[in-house]
């Protein structure tokens, strides 16, 4: 499933859940970028906290679960109410679920 579909503009999904499950029956949801991200161009997971929408914080990241050394990302856990965005890219840049 496409979030954003390729382009250069920063964007931002629409809202969705994390619901996905491996094999285990753990959640987790992969994300994967379409096209290559180049140096400080980097896509972002945020939530919802009922007020604001905040970065997720991810391996000590704030959100940045996506860049140019992390084309594919796995996030563990179910979450409600949350959206990705991407940074200004110099060439067209998309993100899936996979």
């Amino acid at each position: 499933m496409n979030l954003l579909e390729k382009q250069t503009a920063a964007a931002t999904s629409d809202t969705f859940d994390l619901t996905g499950s491996n094999k285990s029956g753990v959640a987790e949801q992969t994300f994967r970028v379409i096209g290559s991200l180049g140096t400080d161009e980097y896509v972002t997971l945020y939530y919802h906290d009922g007020d604001d929408w905040r970065a997720a914080k991810m391996d000590g990241n704030d959100g940045k679960i996506l860049d140019a050394d992390n084309a594919v990302a796995t996030v563990y856990g179910r979450m409600t109410d949350v959206r990705v965005s991407k940074s200004v890219t110099a060439t067209a840049v998309g993100v899936e679920v996979v």
